[in-house]
């Protein structure tokens, strides 16, 4: 049997053999080996591990061909502590039983009865190991050295010779010894000595010679009875190893069904690794194009943002040659008025009494004082207020993916299309999805109109500014446009298409610092279908936004109705304001707007 299992690698230098060869050796091991299987159960043999002496001499590797991990039977639990002793002490009985009767069972392996009864000496339970629920020794034949070895054979003169009733027949000498080491002093007791020895002599004579048995032709009990001892023996080791054998056989049926089940389940385990190889199979292939699909993202988005800088850089570019041309045309007509009034003072010249009358009567005539708003108790208007009282105007405009679906469609169609379309792996390259073929205007589209129109009408004192939300995660800031700039602010949200993200709070924040907000009420309308989508916390920037300046108000035109930016109105003292339907854009944000626009009573 080849031994794969490494129980310990133990030092011998404490150990003594008890056998008669010497130490424990493979060759011993292998013949006791085939002599227990040939005899008893195979597990049997497995309680002698098989020792590997090292180079040295000193070491002792020793191994078992039993499988699991080895255990000290000192280290086990008090319950596997009692099983594994059990099973030991079953095994050195069964033994114990083929040593004795090998001479008669298997009379060509007699010489190894005295090297099987030796190596079921061990040191102590610390030499035994524990591997599945199996016992394994250790330095077997072997005992700790100075311990008191185990006694040899009884001399037959020495030893003591029982007879029926359970008494011992003392030798001769050992009376004469008696005798003699009484001494003078107690001679009285010699003659009873010598009567006693008499007497022990007779009785073994009795004994030796069946003279005690009456009849003396009658049956030999002691034989009988020595024979019935020595078959019951036989009989015990006997249902020693059957009872081995039925646990064996048990533990095997125990084996087989386990087996069975596991043959059972195997099919349907199959199957599922089939179901899952052509699973992988299948990932393996759309590997290569998921990494296309991101590499092409990517290159989109560094497009995109390409682009917006090439725009932005643009825009500048035409306000900067606006300015300029504006610049000179100012020029020029600032030297046409110079050039008219030279003629006109050298006309004055000429006729001094004329254009004296002419001045007078070219005199624009004083304005009648017009009655203030605010003397009637009306908030002042445009014209009447100072241009640092005048409202500042912030719009933050969402122009995420989500804005470029049809105005007529609910946010829960919205998500209920992107998740097809991200089952089916279908990606626009700006926006991250395919709009729906639907008709009627997109909701940016609606949002753009009903801006455009709202910034035309707003007041000559009020200057209106520009936050874009169409990417992670920063807003962009087009800045703040004059009454004159108001083109330039229509054509950026012309300019407008739906992008990725919605950092909504980033806006809210953006916006904040363009308004005044301390002295001038600043107005900020937010226009968005969703909520932040790049991490932030809107209703965080709106409180901060409002501890910092007290006149800001937040009115939030909620598309979709989602209330998802409520508590930024609600913590600014503005209004939650949602279209009537997908065509009432800019009646909304008009109505968000309405603290900008000029006041009802004024002209």
């Amino acid at each position: 049997m080849v031994r794969q299992l490494r129980i310990a690698r133990l030092d011998a230098s404490g150990f003594v053999p008890t056998l008669g060869d010497g130490a424990a050796s493979a060759d011993l091991h292998q013949r006791l080996d085939a002599l227990i299987r040939r005899h008893l159960p195979e597990v049997t043999a497995s309680l002698f591990a098989e020792p590997a002496p090292a180079a040295d001499g000193r070491m002792i590797e020793w191994y078992s061909d039993l499988a699991g991990q080895p255990v000290p039977l000192t280290a086990l639990t008090s319950q596997a502590y009692e099983k594994a002793r059990a099973v030991l002490n079953e095994r050195l009985k069964s033994l114990a039983a083929l040593a004795d009767r090998l001479p008669r069972i298997d009379p060509s392996a007699a010489d190894l009865a005295g090297p099987l009864r030796q190596a079921l000496t061990y040191p102590g339970e610390e030499s035994v190991y524990v591997i599945g629920g199996q016992p394994v020794i250790v330095f077997w034949g072997h005992q700790r050295q100075g311990a008191v070895p185990p006694p040899g054979p009884v001399s037959s003169v020495a030893a003591a010779e029982p007879i029926a009733d359970g008494a011992a027949v003392v030798p001769p000498a050992a009376v004469a010894a008696a005798t003699t080491a009484a001494g003078p002093r107690r001679l009285w007791p010699l003659g009873l000595l010598a009567l006693l020895a008499l007497l022990g002599l007779a009785g073994y004579g009795l004994v030796a010679f069946d003279l005690m048995r009456w009849p003396p032709w009658g049956p030999d009990y002691q034989a009988l009875l020595r024979t019935a001892k020595d078959e019951e023996q036989t009989l015990r080791s006997r249902m020693a190893e059957l009872e081995a054998n039925v646990r064996d056989a048990l533990a095997l049926c125990a084996l087989q069904a386990r087996l069975a089940a596991a043959r059972a389940d195997e099919e349907p385990l199959r199957q599922q690794v089939d179901a899952l190889n052509a699973q992988l199979a299948a990932d393996r292939e759309l590997c290569p194009l998921k990494e296309q699909l991101r590499a092409a993202r990517d290159e989109g988005a560094a497009l995109t943002r390409s682009l917006d800088s090439v725009q932005s850089k643009l825009a500048k570019a035409i306000a900067s040659c606006k300015r300029k041309a504006e610049l000179a045309r100012k020029k020029e007509r600032d030297e046409q008025r110079r050039a008219e009034a030279e003629r006109r003072e050298a006309e004055r010249a000429a006729r001094q009494a004329e254009e004296e009358a002419k001045r007078q009567a070219a005199k624009p005539p004083v304005d009648q004082p017009r009655t203030p708003s605010a003397a009637k108790g009306l908030p002042p208007c445009p014209g009447e207020r100072p241009p640092e009282e005048a409202p500042d105007v912030a719009i933050v405009l969402d122009s995420s993916g989500s804005m470029g679906f049809p105005a007529s469609m609910t946010n829960t169609d919205v998500r209920s299309e992107i998740a097809r379309q991200i089952m089916q792996g279908v990606f626009g390259p700006a926006a991250g999805m395919v709009m729906p073929r639907q008709s009627g205007p997109s909701r940016l589209e609606e949002a753009k109109k009903g801006i455009n129109n709202v910034v035309r009408s707003l007041p000559q004192d009020v200057d209106a500014g520009l936050v874009v939300l169409k990417r992670c995660p920063m807003a962009d800031n087009l800045g703040f446009f004059s009454p004159s700039q108001r083109g330039a602010l229509t054509r950026q949200v012309d300019s407008l298409r739906p992008m990725q993200g919605t950092p909504l709070a980033q806006g809210i924040a953006q916006a904040g610092e363009m308004v005044d907000g301390v002295k001038a009420p600043g107005v900020i309308v937010v226009i968005s279908d969703g909520e932040d989508s790049c991490g932030g916390d809107p209703c965080q920037a709106a409180r901060a936004l409002k501890a910092a300046k007290p006149k800001v108000t937040i009115n939030v035109v909620d598309i979709v109705g989602s209330n998802a930016a409520r508590c930024v109105a609600q913590v600014t003292g503005g209004q939650i304001l949602t279209p009537e339907d997908g065509l009432a854009f800019e009646k909304t944000i008009r109505k968000a707007t309405t603290e900008a626009l000029k006041p009802p009573h004024c002209p």
